[in-house]
């Protein structure tokens, strides 16, 4: 099987994380929903990021769902952490 171009392959993530991003932004504010419910999505969301910007810079990683393992790769590369966002807004209070 060909290896994928990284930058492709990033792009492609990204989309995903952009998808899992827009989710949390609209369930966030709905008290119907358990919040990890909500938080599964942010996970997801922050996961496939980082994902991305490792794809793009050609870093292979394992298949896992942690945060912690990815943002080591990404030191470990001497590649700096993507920016924390600004909120444009404060969080909603969930109950």
């Amino acid at each position: 099987m060909p290896k994928r171009d990284g930058r492709a392959l990033a792009r492609v993530i990204a989309t995903n994380a952009e998808r899992d991003a827009v989710a949390v932004q609209k369930m966030a504010p709905d008290p119907e929903l358990a919040d990890e419910v909500v938080g599964l999505h942010a996970q997801q969301a922050a996961e496939k990021y980082l994902k991305a910007v490792l794809a793009h810079r050609g870093i292979t990683y394992r298949r896992v769902h942690s945060i912690t393992y990815l943002l080591g790769l990404l030191a470990d590369h001497d590649v700096a952490p993507p920016p924390r966002a600004p909120l444009s807004r404060p969080p909603p209070t969930r109950r």
